[in-house]
């Protein structure tokens, strides 16, 4: 057992964590070989943890959506790759605020589109048959894309584990590359 495996496992629990995990079962195309470390933080806590974990070790790391838009190479990933947990899944529409949603980073984007709905809201019909999540959207097409420019700032604080998703290193690129 290596030195930043444990310290994955002090950081969120050992059940949390796995090593060689095949990612031809978290990926839409059935495709792709082993993560070195494949971790599940279930709250943001966690991830931060994790992050930190990473950085100090200076290990590659990508934080996995739904799959869908992600090819591994067959040789698999040497870093680790993050899976967020149960609380990023979360959608909460706060009391006295009608029309604002809290999105966890995890939330399926066809799944934001269907509470939108319940409530009447129009806009955001064509997220129906993305197959990605609520971060995936962020990080790859970027806030500005995903919000029509609106409030920019404050999507990206709302979207609980957004802020490690966003994260660039100096070169603009999400973090850090094996």
């Amino acid at each position: 057992m290596s030195n930043f495996y444990q310290k994955l496992c002090d950081a969120i629990g050992a059940a949390s964590v796995r090593e060689q995990e095949p990612m031809s079962a978290h990926t839409t195309f059935r495709a792709g070989g082993p993560a070195r470390y494949f971790v599940t933080p279930e709250g943001e806590k966690e991830l931060a943890a994790v992050l930190a974990a990473c950085r100090e070790a200076e290990k590659a790391y990508y934080i996995l959506g739904n799959g869908s838009n992600l090819l591994v190479s067959d040789a698999g990933y040497p870093g680790v790759m993050i899976l967020l947990g149960s609380q990023f899944t979360e959608v909460v529409r706060p009391e006295g605020e009608p029309g604002v949603y809290e999105l966890g980073a995890g939330v399926l984007l066809s799944r934001a589109a269907r509470e939108a709905q319940k409530d009447g809201m129009t806009g955001f019909e064509f997220a129906a048959g993305i197959p990605g999540t609520v971060g995936g959207a962020v990080a790859s097409l970027g806030v500005h894309s995903v919000c029509g420019g609106h409030e920019r700032g404050r999507l990206r604080r709302r979207i609980k584990g957004c802020a490690g998703i966003c994260a660039r290193d100096d070169a603009g690129r999400r973090g850090k590359r094996a």
